[in-house]
């Protein structure tokens, strides 16, 4: 062994002594001494190394100067027929440029950044050697340590796996390289041919160019370094108008190497990281299907390479899709990809935009409203055709595809509906309480609202879905939290493709078990939302989607082979009954305008606060379609100063941009969905319970259920009830019985109207709580009672009924009395517990002045049910207000008092409203301001003037029912007759008024 160890050194040095002895005797010795050291530690290490050395240098490349000045090797990029899409490769943007044209301070960015002793070693760094050998045999793993000259040997001559192998080819072309070539010469090599800068750039002066717009010589110390850490990772370092985090950290971190190994001064280090970055990017030619084929360069071929085990990096998988004479064939369909550009790139099919960016800013030009679109293959998951926005282009290259959104009410199916089917606790005809609901948050209530505003009442899932009605969801997601588990919604929201969907904000890792989970309050993408719908298309299959279908090498030799991979999510039966469900979204719900309801389409909406999200998800047996539009943030930083992006008012574009993509995707090809499975059963229950129905139910439907959740239990809301045809209340025993008529009522549960914790109109109520039976009885009929307010003191009269002799007492018995009060737009009882029954007055307190009051009074019996036997009270105390008017020179003084204040709770004076011959002169916010002078009316006439207090209670305004009052009259001058005393106002245009005060 010991001897063929020798040998394997002989070769090497016959080879390397060359080429080193042109940096002179001394320099061959180290080196000689350097590299017998490494390959001991690596031959002694490994004990195999002498058969990897005479490999590496037995198939070392020949030194092809050829490929250093024209390097070329582009890869292909096929549809899902075979045909050719376009070429990648490293030759599409260069613009060479020569060593005297790099300004000294861009030149020692990149020694600073790759290589700082570039001017002083033979091609390599026998440190970086070691530490690469050490990690590769200690670690396990890949490390560097490449010189610049290095880099340009590996980047045109190798291949981009790391192995020991090539490192020790890529030390021997670095040698020659540097006996062939001097300095400037390589650097020439690096700079030009060898470093990439994504955006289809190769060599600094392109990137100049592509970024800024301007030569390398016109570039500023601080542009200089943010290009010079480009090449270190050009997919996560490129500037980005949309994201500068990462270019900026590179380029303060090339800085901060540039101030360490002295190439700048610690003035010109500030000046330069604080610096302002501004890109002024150029347009370059664009791939045919931009977004397409952009997500395939950058995201899905090289993912997929890296799963073939021949690349340690995305970036060296990149840089084999650029240079390795790769064939790559994708899903992509052209019919389908050109419906969609040629819709989604087309203005019409977008509302007017929301904003633009204006001139001098980074993105100057681009507009919103934007989209974003996926057309899957619902069963083999091939994404037929995507696009990532309405144009593509310098300023909005942002593929929206796989962008995170709020998905709004899109995601219902797949969050509450669809896991509540698979539980079993919920079918279409299954009824929610679609009606005002405070949910406990903190110190506050989560209080959410339809769209609409408005409360439908007890309503199917069916019709709830349908319409896209918010409380019904959330409380669906509240019963799938509660029989499954609280992750029992995001679990199944995983199998469909949403992983750690309501986990994967890090600042709110548990928003699952929030309820606004269930109504879209976490992000989602267009391509995730695409993987979603297809379980529900596929009889609860989910197919994972397939951009890349399979890669072969130069020779032809594959690669690469995708397989189609589908999960199970869900049950046959679940993925049925949601989509007969969107089927009724297209027909007749919020998807109706789409023009697809002959098309076997099903589908569901989505719009987020603000509007600025809309989606549009839908499918047919074969395709899934989901659609985006909206913008990317929901502000903007222009000038220095934050400018809201509004939303899109109305959806109808979107609409109408799916419909068309959907009717000219399938053509006259309509296709069933599939079939009702086994375990399904339609049955009748009654609409307003989801219950079986009784002889009162008189509004029923006919629905599918699994047969293991069709329900056994009769309806109890419909219930019959006694009521006096008069005064239209609960009958009673003094009704005369030709009266009294039995009604069928809907006995729904109580709901208490909205008030100040919701943001729309107070004291709404759901549309069907009319329905529910009256809980006050007649008083018509039988004796009445007298109930007064006298002062402060309210009294009434009562007398026990008295039975019949020879008949039992009335059961239940009266135990006492309940009264209410109604005042300031509420109705507040006045005891906590019933007056017993032995009392005949209560004080209450004092009324504010000018205000309504009424009193009800109530009689309880025994089962805690009220009773009313009095008539209701009505007063209002007297405004208590004098109004006095003054008529002065030019004008007429106001002046009143203050009304005397009750001490009664949070109700305070607000201010006061003058009219004027029956219109609102003014409004005065100030309570303490009681006087007001109307200028400009002293003219002949009558003036009529009115003042209402402002009462402030709970922070809402109300206005007096009653006002105080004064009517004054301004006379015409008198003719002067020629005798007696002249009028003592003549000459000065004075009249003498005379006022009519009234009280």
């Amino acid at each position: 062994m010991r001897d063929s160890n020798i040998s394997v050194l002989k070769l090497f040095f016959q080879r390397a002594k060359p080429a080193l002895k042109v940096f002179g005797s001394t320099t061959w010795l180290l080196t000689k001494i350097g590299i017998v050291f490494v390959f001991a530690v690596l031959i002694g290490g490994l004990g195999m190394g002498t058969g990897m050395v005479v490999g590496a240098l037995e198939d070392v490349p020949s030194f092809d100067p050829s490929l250093l000045e024209h390097p070329s090797l582009p890869s292909y990029i096929y549809d899902i027929n075979g045909d050719l899409i376009t070429e990648i490769h490293d030759a599409q943007n260069r613009i060479p440029i020569k060593m005297d044209d790099v300004p000294d301070y861009l030149r020692d960015a990149f020694y600073a950044a790759e290589d700082k002793s570039f001017e002083d070693h033979p091609g390599f760094d026998l440190r970086g050697i070691a530490r690469a050998v050490y990690t590769n045999l200690v670690g396990g793993g890949g490390q560097g340590g490449s010189t610049i000259t290095q880099q340009v040997a590996k980047q045109v001559y190798l291949s981009s796996q790391k192995k020991l192998s090539r490192k020790i080819q890529e030390l021997y072309l670095a040698v020659e390289m540097e006996r062939r070539y001097n300095k400037d010469e390589i650097f020439e090599f690096y700079i030009n041919n060898v470093t990439f800068y994504d955006n289809n750039a190769w060599g600094v002066e392109a990137a100049s160019q592509t970024y800024f717009s301007k030569s390398v010589g016109e570039l500023t110390l601080s542009e200089a370094a943010l290009l010079a850490g480009i090449p270190n990772s050009p997919m996560y370092y490129s500037p980005d108008p949309d994201n500068m985090e990462p270019a900026l950290y590179r380029r303060n971190n090339v800085l901060s190497m540039m101030l360490r190994f002295g190439f700048i001064n610690e003035e010109e280090y500030k000046q330069a990281i604080n610096e302002e970055i501004v890109l002024k990017m150029t347009e370059s030619k664009g791939w045919p299907y931009p977004h397409y084929t952009d997500a395939v360069v950058h995201t899905y071929a090289p993912e997929v390479l890296m799963e073939t085990g021949l690349y340690a990096s995305r970036d060296e998988a990149a840089l084999a899709i650029r240079r390795g004479g790769l064939h790559i064939y994708t899903a992509l369909d052209p019919r389908i990809q050109n419906i969609m550009q040629d819709i989604m790139f087309d203005d019409k099919y977008y509302p007017k935009n929301t904003f633009v960016y204006p001139e001098g800013h980074s993105r100057a030009g681009r507009r919103y409203p934007q989209a974003a679109g996926v057309l899957m293959d619902v069963k083999t998951g091939y994404v037929l055709g995507m696009v990532g926005g309405r144009e593509f282009n310098s300023i909005n290259k942002l593929n929206r595809y796989n962008s995170m959104f709020q998905p709004g009410s899109s995601i219902k199916p797949i969050i509450d509906y669809g896991p509540a089917f698979e539980l079993g606790i919920l079918s279409p005809a299954s009824t929610l309480d679609d009606s005002p609901t405070a949910w406990p948050s903190g110190s506050k209530y989560y209080t959410p609202e339809n769209f609409s505003r408005s409360f439908k009442g007890l309503v199917t899932v069916r019709e709830a879905l349908v319409h896209s009605y918010n409380i019904p969801a959330i409380k669906a997601y509240e019963m799938v939290m509660e029989a499954g588990g609280a992750k029992y919604g995001v679990e199944f929201a995983r199998k469909l493709g949403l992983v750690n969907y309501g986990e994967r904000n890090p600042n709110n890792p548990k928003a699952y078990s929030q309820l606004g989970t269930a109504i879209g309050s976490q992000e989602v993408t267009p391509l995730e939302m695409a993987q979603a719908f297809s379980a529900f298309a596929n009889k609860g299959i989910c197919s994972k989607p397939i951009f890349v279908k399979r890669i072969t090498d130069r020779e032809g030799i594959e690669i690469y082979s995708a397989s189609i991979s589908q999960k199970v999510a869900m049950s046959e039966q679940t993925a049925f009954l949601v989509t007969d469900v969107l089927r009724d979204v297209v027909r007749r719900g919020t998807m109706s305008g789409t023009g697809l309801s002959k098309y076997n389409v099903a589908g569901k909406t989505g719009t987020t606060n603000d509007n600025h999200d809309r989606w549009r998800v839908g499918y047919n047996a074969n395709y899934v379609v989901s659609l985006w539009m909206g913008n990317d943030n929901k502000q903007a930083t222009v000038n220095g100063k934050t400018v809201f992006i509004g939303g899109t008012k109305t959806g109808r574009e979107m609409t109408n941009m799916f419909g068309t993509i959907f009717r000219k995707t399938i053509g006259d090809d309509i296709v069933p969905l599939p079939s009702a499975p086994s375990g399904l059963i339609k049955v009748t229950v009654c609409a307003n319970s989801g219950l079986l129905p009784t002889e009162h139910c008189t509004n029923t439907i006919t629905d599918w259920f699994k047969t293991s959740a069709v329900p056994t239990q009769a309806c109890d809301m419909h219930v019959l009830v006694p009521i006096c045809t008069t005064s239209g209340l609960l009958a009673t025993e003094h009704c005369p019985e030709h009266l009294v008529e039995e009604r069928v009522f809907l006995n729904r549960p109580e709901v208490e109207p909205t008030d100040d914790r919701w943001m729309g109109k107070l004291g709404r109520l759901p549309a069907d709580y009319n329905l529910r039976p009256p809980t006050e009885y007649c008083y018509l009929h039988g004796p009445t009672y007298d109930f007064t307010l006298e002062g402060n003191t309210l009294k009434w009269e009562w007398s026990q009924p008295v039975p019949p002799e020879g008949e039992k007492p009335q059961v239940p018995e009266f135990i006492g009395f309940n009264i209410y009060c109604t005042r300031f737009g509420e109705t507040v009882k006045l005891n906590s517990s019933p007056l017993p029954i032995t009392a005949r007055s209560i004080n209450v307190s004092a009324h504010v002045p000018g205000m309504p009051y009424e009193y009800k009074l109530m009689l309880v019996n025994s089962a805690n049910q009220e009773l009313q036997r009095h008539q209701a009270i009505s007063n209002t105390r007297g405004l208590e207000v004098t109004l006095v008017a003054e008529p002065k020179e030019n004008s007429i003084l106001l002046d009143w008092n203050a009304p005397p204040m009750t001490t009664i709770d949070q109700i305070v004076l607000g201010g006061y409203k003058i009219f004027k011959n029956g219109e609102l002169l003014t409004s005065i916010s100030d309570p303490l301001v009681t006087t007001y002078e109307d200028a400009g009316a002293a003219q002949p006439g009558i003036y009529e003037y009115k003042v209402k207090v402002i009462y402030k209670y709970k922070g809402a305004r109300f206005e007096s029912t009653v006002s105080a009052d004064v009517t004054i009259e301004i006379a015409p001058p008198e003719e002067d007759p020629g005798t007696g005393d002249p009028d003592p106002g003549e000459g000065l245009g004075l009249v003498r008024p005379r006022p009519i005060q009234v009280a």
